[in-house]
């Protein structure tokens, strides 16, 4: 009797990282191992799999994690089956999430861990599909070699309504509820925001330092009536996907209630303040290499910005402008504005009062000077770095 292999195959999006880092942890009569532990992958380097498999020969079983393996070409899972199939029971495992669900899950990982592109805008849902979203097709590209069971990422089809228990139920493995381990919490609109303007910026370098203590925000959103748009696409080759591996069974739920009635994937006024804010104290912290940051127009970015903060937050225009004057301490502006906020500060002000005749890097209110600022600072300041 051949030694049964289970092959956990992806898709991303749908708990992995929780189902890996479990499983590590969990011990049994079998053999677990996964990319995310130890760099073997299936595709990248075939004979350091094959060595991981031999390793787990004692077990009863071996199972293996890999969430983005689903990407394959055909020709790389026809070589996978010609390699293993003769040594082992493979099964292949996938789960799905449903795709407007899956992109905004990907979105949101992007932006805090990765260093792409969202695909097609700004938005939380892409202006175009991938064909990594056509499961039929995924499925079929993976069935016509090995055993494949697909379940739905959708706690009502989870056994407890948990993926990582779900995983355990069908590779016979027994994990309690309090053995589960989870992983990637969901992110506020300003940490994606700024997470994608950074990989635009190609910064990736600055990625953790920018993004950590991210003020707290709402999830990033597009409307109910755009997600079930952009579902709609995907709906004969899901039904394909019901009908041949799931025995005709409806997967997913088609209830978008969960979205709000309007747009919330865009800046507004509160969420770019909190954003910019940030970046600001991050600078004044002294974060960056200050020999390529700071230069002598980005000294007027900093002071400019100082004075856009004065009517809300003149704590924060006294960092800045300390930093300004740092870099040019002869400044007379400068220098007669680290006067009033020091007296001001001393005298328990918090705010200055708005004064028109006051230099101004812009017109209008300090969010909107803050926003001239911001698109200035980071294409000028951090792509110096």
């Amino acid at each position: 009797m051949m030694q049964k292999l289970y092959l956990h195959i992806g898709t991303g999006k749908t708990g992995s990282t929780s189902i890996q880092r479990t499983l590590s942890k969990v011990r049994g009569d079998f053999y677990f191992f996964s990319d995310s532990e130890n760099g073997a992958k299936i595709f990248d380097n075939p004979d350091e799999f094959k060595a991981r498999l031999e390793a787990g020969r004692e077990y009863k079983k071996i199972i293996y994690s890999s969430e983005w393996s689903y990407l394959a070409d055909a020709a790389a899972v026809k070589a996978l089956h010609e390699s293993i199939s003769t040594d082992f029971d493979v099964e292949v495992i996938i789960y799905f999430r449903r795709q407007d669900e899956f992109e905004v899950s990907r979105y949101q990982q992007v932006a805090k861990h990765g260093d792409g592109l969202s695909r097609g805008g700004q938005g939380a849902i892409p202006t175009f599909s991938a064909v990594e979203l056509n499961y039929f097709d995924i499925a079929e590209k993976w069935g016509q070699f090995f055993n494949v069971t697909v379940r739905i990422f959708q706690r009502s089809k989870l056994v407890d309504g948990d993926v990582v228990l779900d995983f355990a139920s069908l590779v016979g493995v027994n994990v309690a509820p309090s053995e589960v381990i989870r992983a990637n919490e969901s992110a506020g609109i300003v940490e994606v925001k700024l997470g994608h303007i950074i990989n635009q910026l190609k910064l990736h370098h600055l990625k953790p330092v920018l993004l950590k203590g991210a003020p707290p925000s709402a999830p990033s959103k597009a409307s109910a009536e755009q997600m079930r748009l952009f579902y709609e696409q995907f709906k004969y080759s899901n039904q394909q996907l019901f009908d041949k591996y799931l025995n005709g069974i409806q997967g997913f739920d088609e209830d978008f209630s969960r979205y709000p009635k309007r747009n919330e994937d865009m800046w507004n006024e509160d969420t770019a303040d909190a954003a910019i804010r940030h970046v600001l104290i991050k600078l004044s912290d002294g974060i960056f290499d200050e020999s390529k940051a700071v230069q002598d127009r980005n000294v007027e970015l900093l002071r400019d910005a100082a004075i856009a903060l004065e009517s809300s937050d003149l704590r924060l225009s006294l960092r800045l402008m300390t930093l300004a004057h740092k870099y040019r301490p002869y400044g007379e502006l400068i220098n007669q504005k680290l006067s009033t906020y020091d007296c001001a500060l001393k005298a328990g002000k918090l705010t200055l009062a708005v004064n028109i005749e006051q230099p101004r890097s812009g017109s209008g209110d300090a969010t909107k000077n803050l926003f001239v600022f911001f698109n200035r600072f980071l294409k000028r300041v951090l792509s110096k770095k």
